[in-house]
């Protein structure tokens, strides 16, 4: 008997060990995804350097997890009750969770969408504590009723209630007070700076400081209670204190050493942010495997009970979290923010979304932000009759918007959107934080950022559309994380329920091949944004040899993909392989992409040309014009043909297929031979051989078009097959024509210049 008694112990331990293993991953996953919260205003707003700006984030999240002692009660009993599970089943359970979180966070890091850590542990405590008062139900012969029993429902969906109502408030208060900031300020907020900008400093700090510090100090284990209670009766004091000699101490330092005081804010407030996300998130990640170390404490102490019969009242109510737990946890954050890659792709959504100027949209429009949009200009010219005219004049001289830049450097907001949004969101958290609300950072901070920038008027007509879509999107992904979770931790815990030691190892292997396996999809997406970024990368100072290189790189890249097409094309209708169709297809899809970002430049890249504008801007239009005509036709190239062997079709016949490759090898050597003119340094000389070139290609087309009528009144082959062929030629002989239209501008434009 003492020996299974061992036995066991030792099973739990390797658990509880791979319980902390999962919240060393979950704490780096988590971070890379909460990192936009106190990074995106100073990242955005160009502040300081982002070595700068990730010292004072690591300094602030590392003290901010000293700060969060108190609240770890929320994994231990906020959602279940432990009284009526034993210990066998609670272990189980936060198995179920950390997988889970792991899983699922990892998952939104790779799509860069910012989700919340703290719904996805609610939802998991309840999809995974579900299953187990499931399996007790039925062994119980209880009905579905006596749920309640097991499980705190209506705590835990009070706080994800309370945690969807926290966008609203953020939403508003961020809409609000952006709007009174603008007014004040104007977007020429410099020549406030002295009086205006000290007091706003003053106000930011004074009340950062005091939701950050003096509350947050609450939960601090090592502050001695007689400072904590001489901070709570003099806060008011302390907190005029502060706002007063913070203002006067702004003033005289703008007067003698030109201080900008809205970078203090931002780079305090960013060291505010990061201890708040800290303090009200590290329950997240710390608080089941803390929860699990507190059950199998209670299973050693035990004397030999049986953990199947083992109950866990003793998790009940709240219980203290060693400091160097907190201290570790804290390092393995730090270490996450420096060297995770995904925290810049999360960033990167919350920036794009509510930058000021002009760009290239992540996100599609959707009916819904069409309607939300319509809905907006709807009321917006109601409102018109009911507004002061003087007033209203004013107001707007006060959101005129300076010069934009193309400089791809250049700030997507300014400093005093990134000094409110960093204060109010702040603020909001910390205030959660310390009445022990798991409200999720991330959720508060977004939606601040969007309020600041719907404020700000960054959602202009030309660009509101997608931004609400982003925004939407963004949304849907927080419903989406709160049903993931709960389903998928119910799935999880009941593999581990029935599969006991099996089941672990299943979803321990399961949980490594998934993360591995979005490493390698996230380091694809980043390739391509770089080479998106690269693209965009026109500044105002950009040279027109630079834009003229754009082009002609892109130009190449096209060119160079047309006969890797066309190889796939062919060997996967000879062999009717779809793996091959579908690789020409994913190469097309790539062009098209590229092509369109291409276009997408023609704005900033004709804005920044010189005196020759017109013939430089003339010779980029029309090559963005005719690579995205070239990637209309390859999709209808290579879309029609997947689908047709797809949709399990007669392949060509073989007269069919033998005219399709001479046709491609005739088509082929035009394409190499226009490479060959663009890619070197050829002047209008060349334009007769070329068109002699295009007829050779015409000539054979109308040959084999000629063979084909011939077959398709003898019957010799399918319809569809046929009709397939017919659209084969017809899109070769457009890309003969873009082509030649291609070569001829290189050509002429290579004469002028």
């Amino acid at each position: 008997m003492y020996l299974i008694y061992c036995v066991m112990e030792y099973y739990y331990l390797a658990i509880i060990v791979v319980l902390f293993l999962l919240t060393a991953l979950d704490l780096t996953v988590g971070v890379a995804n909460d990192a936009v919260n106190f990074l995106n205003a100073g990242w955005g707003s160009r502040s300081t350097s982002f070595k700068w700006l990730m010292l004072t984030a690591s300094l602030g999240v590392f003290v901010g997890a000293l700060f969060a002692g108190g609240m770890m009660e929320v994994a231990r009993s906020g959602v279940f009750h432990p009284t009526y599970f034993v210990f066998a089943e609670v272990i189980m359970i936060f198995l179920a969770v950390m997988i889970n979180d792991v899983i699922v966070i990892d998952f939104f890091n790779t799509l860069g969408l910012p989700t919340s850590t703290t719904v996805s542990l609610v939802a998991a405590l309840l999809g995974a504590s579900f299953t187990y008062s499931a399996a007790k139900m039925v062994e119980n012969s209880q009905g579905f009723s006596d749920i309640g029993m097991y499980m705190n429902t209506d705590k835990a969906m009070g706080m994800i209630s309370a945690i969807f109502i926290s966008i609203a408030i953020a939403f508003f208060v961020g809409v609000f007070l952006q709007y009174i900031a603008r007014v004040l300020f104007s977007f020429s907020y410099k020549r406030y700076r002295i009086i205006g900008g000290s007091f706003l400093g003053g106000l930011s700090i004074a009340l950062i400081s005091y939701f950050i510090f003096f509350k947050g100090m609450k939960s601090a284990a090592f502050i001695d209670e007689n400072v904590k209670i001489f901070v709570t009766e003099n806060s008011l004091m302390l907190l005029g204190m502060i706002m007063g000699g913070v203002t006067v101490l702004f003033i005289l330092m703008q007067v003698l050493v030109r201080m900008n005081v809205f970078k203090v804010i931002v780079i305090y407030g960013t060291f505010a942010l990061a201890m708040s996300f800290a303090g009200n998130d590290l329950v997240n990640f710390l608080g089941p495997s803390m929860a699990g170390l507190n059950a199998y404490e209670i299973f050693v102490n035990s004397g030999g009970a049986d953990p199947s019969t083992l109950t866990m009242e003793g998790l009940e109510g709240s219980t203290g979290t060693p400091t160097y737990f907190l201290m570790a946890a804290g390092l393995i954050m730090v270490l996450t923010l420096w060297f995770n890659k995904k925290t810049r792709t999360v960033i990167r959504t919350s920036v794009d979304l509510s930058r000021q100027n002009e760009g290239v949209e992540k996100f599609e429009a959707n009916s819904v932000a069409r309607g939300i949009v319509k809905l907006s200009i709807t009321l917006g010219k109601v409102f018109t009759f009911i507004r002061i005219p003087a007033l209203h004049r004013w107001i707007e001289t006060r959101f005129q918007k300076l010069p934009e830049t193309n400089n791809s450097d250049a700030p997507a907001f300014d400093l005093v959107r990134a000094a409110v949004g960093l204060t109010v969101a702040s603020s909001l958290i910390a205030f959660g934080t310390s009445l022990k609300l798991p409200l999720s950072t991330t959720y508060v901070t977004f939606m601040v950022t969007m309020g600041t920038s719907l404020a700000d008027r960054a959602w202009d007509r030309e660009s509101a559309v997608y931004r609400v879509s982003g925004v939407v999107t963004v949304i849907g992904g927080w419903f989406v994380t709160a049903f993931l979770s709960f389903a998928s931790a119910a799935l999880i815990a009941l593999i581990l329920y029935a599969g006991g030691i099996f089941g672990v190892a299943i979803m321990a292997g399961l949980a490594v091949f998934l993360l591995i396996r979005s490493k390698i999809i996230h380091r694809k997406r980043e390739k391509q944004i770089e080479e998106s970024e690269k693209m965009m990368s026109i500044s105002d100072h950009a040279s027109e040899k630079e834009i003229i290189e754009l082009s002609n790189s892109n130009v190449l890249y096209v060119l160079d993909q047309i006969p890797a097409v066309f190889d796939y094309e062919i060997q996967g209708l000879e062999k009717e392989k779809l793996k091959l169709l579908k690789t020409a297809d994913r190469i097309v899809k790539d062009i098209d992409k590229r092509t369109k970002l291409f276009k997408s430049t023609i704005n900033s890249s004709i804005s920044a040309l010189g005196e020759n504008y017109l013939s430089v801007g003339e010779y980029y239009l029309k090559s963005a014009d005719v690579l995205r005509e070239l990637a209309v036709s390859l999709n209808y190239i290579t879309h029609p043909v997947y689908q047709h062997i797809n949709n399990q079709h007669k392949s060509l016949s073989k007269s069919q297929l033998r005219d399709f490759i001479e046709l491609t090898r005739e088509f082929a050597g035009f394409s190499e031979f226009v490479r060959e003119l663009i890619s070197g340094d050829y002047g209008i000389e060349k334009l007769p051989e070329l068109v002699d070139k295009q007829k050779n290609v015409c000539n054979k087309m109308q040959e084999i078009r000629i063979q084909q009528i011939k077959r398709v009144k003898s019957k010799e082959s399918a319809s569809r097959s046929n009709l397939l062929f017919f659209n084969l030629i017809t899109e070769i002989q457009n890309l003969t024509k873009h082509l030649n239209d291609l070569t001829e501008n290189e050509l002429k434009f290579n004469k002028i210049k």
